[in-house]
């Protein structure tokens, strides 16, 4: 009996591996992945690394994804065959490691893809994708610019790899603007590896007002060095209540701990251009010193974005928050300006937000438009509102980031 069963198991395995294609015939014969078949088959050096390589996790691009690249921000690249970031695209669609839906939970892990051309990417061991389940077993996909992507078709299994089918393209993360070098952080930001940033809104911007105006030069480089860690990837999954981080683009990189890493209380906030920055969970929120963190997990090229509703103040760095408020009073005392014209729009990234990422994919298209000035922000902002209209009613809530992020912001100011 015992071997009777044995070569049946035997047989059933065989059989299971026989139904298995090779990712070539996966791709060629999916009804819904024919446009992203025909790009992979066109890239000489991806299509041969896909196939000859092994243990990846491939992110493929709905047909309907593919369609929609004239309105996400990469319609330039594409449009002018910019093969250098229509590659850099495509190796942010990889993930190192094999990643079944079964294994993923409803904290975000960040997974590092073939992505590392410096040129693309200045963080160490590839850049990342945020994954994570939201309710009803929906899994979402996060990328640059705030993108949400929803796996449509899942656990595809080829001969050398796991194939997830999504229904928007991934944006690769994008880096630090230098239009604003009064900051005196800028070029410093650009061009810095493994970095986390903790930007105010612009209401909070808004509520230091003068405060900010009547800085010096220094001063002013200082606050904003504390809203920067240097060194250290750290994304939400890893803060810890309690951890001390020491802040400031003149801290040592990697001062903080590895590149990518749970926030510990190693920060001494001692190095020269530091200051200490304490991450406290309140309420079923987190703070850095007594501002809220808003919004989490916007990728960078650099690293990664935070959103804050205060503004931090290195001379007032013990200020613990106050979660029975519902806004913090402004840390820096400053007169209320009643607008600032910097303003860009990013979707909401959490795992508790919408799961329409058809919407999110068209918001995030159409707000990444150039602000060189007070007037062409007002332009921009004038182009995101009517977007917006076209993103119908399920597009996620969004973020306005302040005037930091604005000097930061992701790719979108020029």
């Amino acid at each position: 009996m015992w071997p009777l069963f044995a070569l049946g198991l035997s047989s059933l395995i065989s059989s299971a591996s026989a139904q298995q294609l090779s990712l070539k015939d996966t791709l060629a014969s999916h009804a819904n992945l024919t446009s992203f078949y025909n790009l992979v088959s066109n890239n000489t050096e991806i299509y041969n690394a896909l196939t000859s390589s092994a243990g990846f996790t491939l992110l493929a691009p709905s047909d309907e994804a593919m369609a929609r690249i004239p309105y996400t921000s990469l319609n330039t690249a594409f449009a002018n065959a910019d093969n250098d970031t229509i590659r850099a695209v495509l190796q942010y669609h990889v993930l190192r490691g094999t990643h079944p839906v079964s294994e993923l939970t409803s904290d975000f892990e960040f997974v590092p893809t073939w992505l590392n051309n410096p040129a693309h990417s200045n963080v160490t061991g590839g850049q990342r994708v945020g994954l994570v389940q939201q309710a009803g077993d929906v899994i979402i996909v996060t990328s640059g610019m705030g993108t949400r992507s929803t796996v449509v078709d899942r656990d595809i299994q080829t001969t050398n790899c796991l194939v997830h089918v999504v229904d928007n393209l991934l944006i690769p993360p994008t880096n630090f603007s230098t239009s604003f070098p009064q900051f005196n952080l800028t070029p410093v930001l650009n061009a810095a590896r493994d970095m986390t940033v903790f930007a105010p809104t612009n209401l909070a911007m808004q509520l230091i007002g003068t405060g900010l105006q009547n800085l010096s030069a220094a001063a002013l480089a200082a606050t904003m060095g504390l809203h920067v860690l240097n060194g250290t990837v750290l994304y939400s999954s890893g803060f810890r209540n309690g951890s001390v981080l020491g802040m400031g683009v003149g801290a040592a990189a990697g001062s903080n701990g590895p590149a990518t890493a749970t926030a510990n209380a190693t920060g001494t906030g001692t190095e020269a251009g530091t200051a200490n920055a304490t991450l406290s969970f309140l309420s079923n929120a987190w703070y850095v010193n007594a501002a809220k963190v808003v919004q989490q997990d916007l990728l960078l090229a650099n690293g990664v974005m935070h959103v804050l509703d205060n503004v931090l103040d290195p001379n007032n760095t013990s200020q613990l928050p106050n979660p029975s408020l519902p806004t913090q009073a402004p840390l820096i005392p400053g007169s209320t300006v009643p607008y600032v014209p910097f303003t860009a729009y990013l979707p909401c990234s959490g795992a508790s937000c919408p799961t329409s990422a058809s919407a999110s994919a068209s918001s995030t298209a159409t707000t990444t438009g150039t602000v060189a000035s007070a007037s062409g922000a007002a332009s921009a902002s004038a182009r995101a509102t009517t977007s917006s209209k076209a993103a119908a009613a399920t597009a996620p809530p969004r973020v306005g980031t302040g005037l930091l992020a604005a000097a930061l912001a992701l790719g979108i100011v020029a």
